[in-house]
């Protein structure tokens, strides 16, 4: 719709006085996209508010608003009265910006003034789920995860913010790809596949990578890691320490693939596991929580049930399951 014609709609719906084609007109508008909404929604919160707050009369705003009733309610009304509602309205919004800033704007309407705003997306225990970026990139959100970005990315900058396992397949440009782990270290690439844990109750953030180029750097840390494929960075955070390792890129980047590669990890990090990946509460004795298991196992479309049977048997272990919680101990 051109934007005369929505301006008109919007005064006739302002003033109170639409016809029964308007409103429909106005009902397709309304209804088009979140853009439209928020825009009719500052409009009307403007209208409604402005003429009652004295704190916008020293500019005029209630002048204006006066002059313009004064048209609206002449006897010879006429079609060409939306003019001074929109510029009346305009004026106020203008007036609002300049007074109170951006602040004075709900999160909707900062987004159809051009202000960034930060989206989040959130994975819960027991799913994951792919994530298409503006510009092109696919990731992988592994569960109990979160991925954050501003809704200008792309735009001047790639830059986005996680917390907890993600699989990224960067598309390549010229303009790097960052990413924030944890504000404790950051991810450089411009266009590679590579893999990254960093949930906040692990002691180590893991880089994986599988193709292309990455800098690893902690924002505390003067060392730059130049990965290679086949490249795990381990960081603790607790230490300060960093070392580098050739792994078995399936072991780290399996699980989007519904993979659940298991070995040499201690018992309490496998129940980490397990629990995002079937969204049950683990209870294990202190004595055994913290030991090294040498388990071997790949799992991918077994039950809850079959895996930790699988787990017990070989490490000497056993279980009891109840509703959404398992409570591991010696035999």
């Amino acid at each position: 719709m051109e934007k005369e014609k929505i301006e008109i709609l919007l005064a006739s719906i302002l003033m109170g006085e639409p016809s029964l084609e308007e409103k429909k007109q106005f009902g397709e508008w309304y209804n088009a996209s979140d853009e439209n909404r928020a825009l009719y929604q500052f409009y009307k919160r403007v209208w409604n508010i402005a003429p009652n707050k004295g704190e916008y009369h020293q500019f005029n705003a209630s002048k204006a608003l006066n002059g313009f009733m004064v048209r609206v309610n002449h006897k010879e009304k006429s079609r060409h009265h939306w003019r001074y509602a929109i510029s009346w309205a305009v004026g106020v919004v203008a007036t609002l910006l300049v007074v109170f800033g951006l602040n004075w704007l709900t999160q909707d309407e900062k987004q159809v003034f051009g202000v960034p705003q930060l989206m989040t997306v959130e994975v819960p225990r027991g799913d994951k789920a792919w994530i298409n970026l503006p510009d092109g990139t696919k990731v992988m959100l592994n569960a109990e995860s979160s991925l954050k970005y501003y809704s200008d990315f792309g735009r001047e900058h790639r830059k986005i913010y996680l917390s907890g396992e993600a699989m990224f397949d960067v598309t390549h440009q010229d303009n790097p790809f960052l990413v924030d782990i944890n504000n404790k270290a950051t991810v450089k690439v411009l266009g590679t596949q590579f893999n990254i844990t960093a949930y906040p109750d692990e002691e180590v953030i893991e880089t994986t990578l599988k193709k292309g180029k990455v800098h690893f750097q902690v924002k505390e840390h003067s060392q730059l890691v130049k990965m290679k494929p086949g490249e795990c960075v381990k960081y603790s955070p607790k230490d300060n320490t960093i070392s580098v390792s050739n792994v078995d890129i399936n072991q780290y980047c399996g699980w989007v693939d519904n993979w659940l590669i298991i070995r040499d990890e201690s018992l309490k990090r496998i129940c980490k596991r397990l629990s995002r990946r079937f969204d049950v509460d683990f209870i294990i004795n202190p004595e055994i929580a913290n030991q090294l298991y040498h388990f071997d196992a790949a799992f991918k479309d077994e039950s809850l049930e079959e895996v930790l049977d699988a787990l017990t048997i070989s490490g000497g272990l056993k279980y009891k399951l109840s509703r959404k919680e398992v409570i591991i101990d010696k035999k």
